[in-house]
């Protein structure tokens, strides 16, 4: 049933590009922050966009037995975050302006953490992956030409999957009464 909703959506958004590619304007960029790496915006059509992220997230925690802040290495990521936009963006035009609403799908993978803490590598739990989910929504505002800011907020929903002693367990922000809020500032300049 997966694989179902997958090819069709899949389907759905190469249908979507096809139809509307002299519209059409991709982005690529660089991010430099909390997360490290590229990412690519692609316009489909006047309202929607699509952005990906391929980065390396800085992990940084509070250790509470040594009462400090600490490295925990630099997490891969992965992120895929469809957005609509209220506002139509004119041709010619590089940046969205305005409301929009976004759902943002994001895969951590905690295994392959480059330059774990010392914590974290003696650490008898595990930590393997987390996939993120986050309906967001935002403001978009064009600086220019070939730059905009882009401001946003969210609830962020987690699944975490953990080995301990040998067992396979999931964690969620369910099971730990937890709320995550999203925050989202960035600056995009186009190449």
């Amino acid at each position: 049933m997966k694989r179902f909703f997958l090819a069709t959506g899949l389907i759905a958004l190469l249908a979507t590009s096809g139809l509307q590619a002299q519209d059409s304007r991709g982005r690529l960029g660089l991010i430099l922050g909390g997360d490290n790496g590229i990412t690519y915006d692609y316009a489909l059509g006047s309202h929607f966009e699509v952005g990906t992220k391929a980065t390396l997230r800085l992990g940084i925690g509070y250790n509470e037995s040594t009462k400090s802040m600490q490295f925990d290495g630099l997490i891969p990521t992965l992120e895929v975050a469809p957005r609509y936009y209220f506002s139509r963006r004119d041709v010619g035009e590089v940046f969205h302006r305005g409301l929009y609403l976004s759902l943002r799908l994001n895969a951590e993978v905690d295994q392959w953490t480059l330059f774990p803490s010392r914590d974290i590598r003696e650490s008898p739990r595990k930590y393997l992956y987390a996939l993120w989910m986050a309906p967001t929504i935002g403001w978009s505002l064009p600086v220019g030409e070939t730059s905009a800011f882009r401001f946003g907020t969210g609830i962020g929903f987690y699944r975490q999957k953990y080995r301990e002693a040998g067992v396979s367990e999931w964690r969620s922000n369910t099971s730990q009464a937890e709320i995550p809020i999203y925050l989202e500032l960035t600056y995009t300049h186009a190449l």
